[in-house]
């Protein structure tokens, strides 16, 4: 279950792991956590493919030794030092409503806590991964997602790619009053988004399914997917099959440092790149298909 630590104010060193699930990998998310927290992690999030967890070791040696242990899983990790902090105040954080655009978005625990549906307000109920828009890939998927640009497009037909707790999925039924079809590979994400669908009182306009993008029928008019760099890149021909021409892909979940690797994936020859939205180490992208 996600968890955030309680790092002490002494002089230990604590680094910061994340962790992507590619589909490469044989490793389930809820097994790599469960690996994580035996390896001694103080800590660990979930948020639809990206782990993040949290040790009271030095960087250098947690590098080695978690990439060591990865290794034979297709899997890699990148560790960083963090700053002492009340990790229980940052959890409580999480839970805080934050206004992205002409949304509110509001974290909650229960069903029972959710306020009438209204079309800008969007209820989270968490579930096993955060979900609920503070991490930066989320927010800007979101942001991009009500840009001036889309203002003159007709988007009727919405695809939300590993939809997670399905809020980019509700964003956009709300937003643009479109059918949309949510996936997940996870049973669990895709019972936690039922439940955030049903308390924002959009199942008449979001299916979910557990169907791999691969199946899904097109053509859509604009595609969300928040989710690897890596399974991005693997993922371009099928959402240019899938989305209708002069369609619009959001990608999100894309590490600065990664954006090149999703310039040369996306050529030119098929997509015109319209806007991109720089938040911390992370970026959001909006493409549109020739």
């Amino acid at each position: 279950m996600s968890e955030l630590p309680q790092i002490d104010s002494d002089d230990s060193p604590w680094s910061v792991a994340t962790i992507y699930i590619n589909r490469a990998s044989s490793f389930t998310s809820e097994q790599l956590e469960m690996s994580l927290w035996e390896m001694g992690a103080e800590g660990v999030i979930t948020e639809n493919t990206l782990i993040t967890a949290y040790f009271k070791e030095e960087d250098i040696s947690l590098t080695a030794k978690l990439n060591q242990f990865l290794l034979p899983y297709n899997l890699s990790a990148t560790v960083k030092p963090v700053e002492n902090k009340n990790w229980v105040q940052e959890c409580s954080k999480l839970m805080e409503s934050l206004v992205c655009d002409n949304f509110t978005v509001k974290p909650i625990s229960t069903a029972k806590e959710a306020e009438s549906p209204t079309p800008d307000l969007i209820q989270i109920i968490p579930g096993m991964g955060f979900g609920t828009g503070h991490h930066e890939a989320t927010y800007g998927a979101l942001k991009l997602m009500q840009s001036q640009i889309l203002r003159k497009d007709k988007i009727f037909r919405v695809c939300d790619v590993g939809t997670g707790s399905g809020i980019l999925a509700i964003g956009a039924a709300k937003y643009f009053f479109a059918n949309v079809v949510a996936n997940d590979i996870d049973v669990e994400a895709l019972a936690n988004a039922k439940e955030n669908v049903e308390i924002n009182g959009v199942q008449s306009l979001v299916t979910l399914t557990e169907d791999d993008f691969s199946i899904i029928e097109g053509p859509f008019d604009l595609i969300i997917a928040n989710i690897y760099a890596e399974v991005l890149c693997q993922l371009e021909p099928n959402f240019r099959d899938k989305l209708r021409r002069n369609g619009v892909l959001i990608l999100s979940g894309i590490m600065a440092s990664l954006y090149p690797a999703i310039e040369e994936c996306f050529t030119k020859s098929y997509w015109d790149f319209l806007t991109k939205d720089f938040n911390g180490d992370w970026v959001s992208i909006m493409l549109r298909k020739k």
